[in-house]
């Protein structure tokens, strides 16, 4: 059955920040590129299976909302993402494909040390 829901215009931006996938707090350094060429280095701040935040200076307007972008690090396959807001020093960047190949080096970067979990236990909360 389909149904609708009905809500009073003070609970609208509550809606709008809930997440459907939790985000990992990190802080590691990223290398962006648009259009080919190095825009220079982020601050990833948080991380989840469909994206990342970014801290930046590279100046305002030089990420725009729609934006297509690489990111990656040293040695490693960049990841393809799209900037789906931006301001003068934060952005948020939703990935173009799956995490497979830099899981490990960008996702266990923003976890305690210690023993690390099985990739399938990390794709899972059960």
């Amino acid at each position: 059955p389909l149904r609708f829901f009905w809500y009073k215009p003070s609970t609208m931006p509550q809606l709008l920040e809930q997440r459907i996938i939790d985000r990992l707090t990190c802080s590691f350094e990223l290398q962006l590129s648009s259009q080919g060429r190095n825009s220079g280095t982020v601050e990833a701040l948080n991380i989840s299976l469909i994206g990342l935040g970014i801290r930046h200076n590279l100046g305002d307007g030089s990420l725009q909302a729609g934006q297509e972008v690489a990111l990656g690090m040293p040695g490693q396959k960049d990841v393809k993402g799209t900037v789906r807001w931006a301001d003068s020093q934060h952005a948020g960047v939703q990935f173009s494909h799956c995490l497979d190949h830099v899981w490990d080096s960008w996702v266990m970067k923003a976890m305690p040390a210690g023993p690390k979990p099985a990739f399938s236990a990390r794709l899972s909360k059960n």
